[in-house]
C-alpha cells in the first residue's frame, strides 16, 4: 500500500483548508486592485483640497506681508485671532454677510416652494417648462456678474428702463446703499432658485398620492392639505436645501466681487470680499488666512447647530 492510499480522510480536510487559508498570490493582489485605481484621485484631492487648509491654517499663526510669501514671516500664534476678534471690519462684513445670506435664502426657498408647486401640477408642456426653469444654474457666476451689472446700470439698463416706463425714478442701483444690496441678493435669487425648485419637486413627487386622497376623503381643503400633508413631509427636503443654500451664500464671492466689488462704501464687502481685500489689496497674508479659518469655524459652528435643531424634522 502506498503513502497516498493510507491518507486518511482527515489528511484531505486540513490538507484542504490550509490550501483555502492561503489564497494565491494573484487573489490577494486583485483585492487591493480597485484602492490601486482610487488612489490617483485621491492624492490628487489631498493635494488640492487639504494641502491649502493646513497652510491657511499655517499662515494664520504668522505675521506675514504680501511681499514675505515664501519667507515664513513671524510668529504671531493667536495674536491674529485675538485681533481679528475686536476688529470692526470683520464684524461688519459678518453683519453684511448674515444679510446676505438670510435675504438670499428667504426668498430662493419661498419662490422655489412655489414654483415646484407650480411645475408638480399636470400642466400641458411641463417637461418643457421644468427645463427652461432650469436655465439660470447654466451660468457662471462670472458671466452672471457682468450681465446683471448691464441689467441694473443706472444710464442703460434694462431694469430702470422698465421703472421709466412704470413712471418710477430711475435708482442708482449699484453705488448707492441699500440698492446695491438689493441688487447682488436679487442676482443671486435668480440664479439659485432653479436649485431649490429642484430639490424641492423631487421631495413633492416622493410624497404617495395616497396621503392626498386620504385627505380629500377627510374633508381636507387645497390649504389644509398642503399644510397637514405637503409641509411635513417636504420638511427633510427643505432642510437640505437650506442647509446647502446657506454654505453657498454665506461664501459667495464671484457675483458680489464682480457686481460692486464690495461697494459702495463697504455696503456689499462680505467675508470672503475682506479676506481678498486683505491678502492682494492691504497684503496681509497672514492676517487675511485668520479671518477665513474664522469664518469657516464660523460658518461650521452655525451648521452644526441647525442641524443639531433640525433633528426632530430630520426624524432622528
Amino acid at each position: 500500500m502506498t503513502g497516498a492510499e493510507r491518507t486518511r480522510p482527515g489528511d484531505v480536510r486540513s490538507a484542504a483548508t490550509a490550501t483555502v487559508a492561503r489564497p494565491p498570490r494573484r487573489f490577494r493582489l486583485g483585492r487591493l486592485y480597485p484602492y490601486l485605481l482610487v488612489a490617483p484621485t485621491f492624492l490628487f484631492l489631498l493635494t488640492v483640497f487639504l494641502y491649502p487648509v493646513l497652510y491657511s491654517l499655517y499662515l494664520s499663526t504668522r505675521q506675514m506681508q504680501l511681499f514675505e510669501f515664501g519667507t515664513g514671516g513671524k510668529f504671531a500664534g493667536l495674536a491674529n485671532y485675538l485681533a481679528a476678534a475686536r476688529d470692526p471690519l470683520v464684524w461688519n462684513a459678518v453683519t453684511r454677510t448674515s444679510v446676505f445670506v438670510v435675504g438670499a435664502v428667504t426668498l430662493e426657498l419661498s419662490l422655489g416652494l412655489l414654483i415646484a408647486l407650480f411645475l408638480n401640477q399636470r400642466l400641458p408642456g411641463r417637461r418643457f417648462l421644468r427645463a427652461i426653469a432650469l436655465f439660470p444654474l447654466m451660468l457662471t457666476p462670472v458671466v452672471l456678474g457682468i450681465t446683471f451689472r448691464i441689467l441694473f446700470n443706472y444710464s442703460y439698463g434694462v431694469v430702470n428702463y422698465a421703472l421709466d416706463r412704470m413712471g418710477v425714478a430711475p435708482i442708482v442701483w449699484l453705488a448707492a446703499t441699500p440698492w446695491a444690496t438689493i441688487a447682488v441678493i436679487a442676482t443671486d435669487v435668480w440664479n439659485q432658485t432653479p436649485f431649490v425648485t429642484l430639490l424641492l419637486l423631487a421631495g413633492l413627487q416622493s410624497i404617495p398620492e395616497e396621503y392626498y386622497e386620504a385627505a380629500r376623503v377627510d374633508g381636507a381643503g387645497a390649504v389644509l392639505r398642503f399644510l397637514h400633508v405637503t409641509l411635513p413631509l417636504l420638511a427633510p427636503v427643505v432642510f437640505v436645501a437650506v442647509f446647502w443654500r446657506f454654505v453657498a451664500t454665506f461664501r459667495v464671492f464671484d457675483i458680489v466681487f464682480v457686481m460692486t466689488g464690495g461697494g459702495p462704501a463697504e455696503s456689499t464687502e462680505t467675508l470672503s470680499i475682506l479676506v481678498n481685500k486683505l491678502a492682494f489689496s492691504y497684503g496681509q497674508l497672514g492676517y487675511s488666512a485668520t479671518v477665513a479659518v474664522g469664518m469657516v469655524l464660523f460658518m461650521a459652528t452655525v451648521a452644526v447647530v441647525y442641524y443639531r435643531a433640525s433633528s426632530g424634522v430630520r426624524g432622528e
